[in-house]
């Protein structure tokens, strides 16, 4: 997945993030407004994981998301 259509489609994708990860707030997500990165650094902190597992759970998620 291309940072381009994450940021894109981060309306869309937010929403479904809320749905997938309960945890996730209005204003945890407020915070990544589309970036990436810091939705990357949201998982990390959220569920306790190492830089590597929070990009590979991110990674998983927006890839299993933009399959639907």
């Amino acid at each position: 997945m291309s940072i381009n259509f994450f940021h894109e489609n981060w309306p869309a994708l937010k929403e479904q993030i809320k749905r997938e990860w309960i945890d996730f707030t209005e204003e945890d997500l407020s915070e990544v407004n589309g970036s990436l990165e810091r939705l990357v650094q949201a998982v990390q902190k959220k569920y306790n994981y190492t830089w590597e597992q929070a990009q590979q759970e991110t990674a998983n998620l927006i890839d299993l998301l933009s399959h639907r």
